[in-house]
């Protein structure tokens, strides 16, 4: 936590504000710290969203988190984790097959 933050209360709430009901202090970016412009009130999902553990994908200008491109395109998360794995590139990663397609493939 940034100095005058722990010297202040007054200035954290400067900064942030008062706590919106059902939200939580997350920093925006995990390698800095808790200071002015790298925190915001979250939810729990947005919170857990913005672990270390949970990468972004990018594809046609988009960027998301694996867990929500599995739910808006219906893959499950192992079904992605293993094809970036196999070291698939993002386009087949995020590719959506047909019933009709060797799943193998």
């Amino acid at each position: 936590m940034c100095q005058e933050w722990r010297d202040s209360f007054r200035a954290f709430l400067r900064d942030m504000g008062l706590r919106p009901e059902n939200t939580y202090l997350e920093r925006i970016n995990n390698e800095k710290g808790y200071e002015p412009g790298n925190c915001k009130w979250a939810t729990m999902k947005e919170q857990l969203a913005n672990t270390r553990r949970n990468h972004t994908l990018t594809l046609n200008g988009i960027t998301l988190h694996i867990s929500e491109w599995s739910r808006r395109l219906g893959l499950s998360r192992r079904t992605i984790d293993d094809r970036i794995s196999k070291g698939w590139p993002v386009e087949r990663v995020l590719q959506v097959k047909s019933t009709h397609q060797n799943a193998s493939a």
